[in-house]
């Protein structure tokens, strides 16, 4: 027996699941009918389409990293628990705030769930 899903909030974080494993993510919009999300990927790591961020997300983090281009996933994508303890920066949101109007990344199982 599956477990229930949750439903996903907008301007809540929760976990991605991508090739690279888990990573946080907001999502920002959503249309739950189409079964469409769209998200902010948050990284510890740097790297060439990374952004960092001036103050980090969490308090045992170093560094602090946003990809430079969305994401648009299923719900299967993400995770079924809210993290609450990772928070963001007013000064950090006006980055978040561009990132989010550029073309997104698609998932894997978005590809598969919405050919045309």
């Amino acid at each position: 027996m599956s477990r229930k899903r949750i439903r996903l909030l907008k301007g809540k974080i929760y976990h991605l699941y991508t090739v690279g494993g888990p990573h946080p993510s907001l999502i920002f919009k959503k249309n739950k009918k189409k079964n469409r999300y769209y998200a902010i990927v948050f990284d510890t790591s740097s790297g060439r389409h990374r952004t960092k961020l001036k103050y980090t997300t969490e308090p045992h983090i170093k560094q602090s990293f946003v990809q430079n281009r969305p994401v648009l996933g299923v719900r299967r994508d993400f995770g079924n628990r809210e993290l609450v303890n990772i928070k963001i920066n007013r000064e950090d949101k006006i980055i978040i705030k561009i990132v989010s109007k550029r073309k997104p990344r698609l998932t894997s199982e978005y590809k598969k769930s919405h050919k045309e």
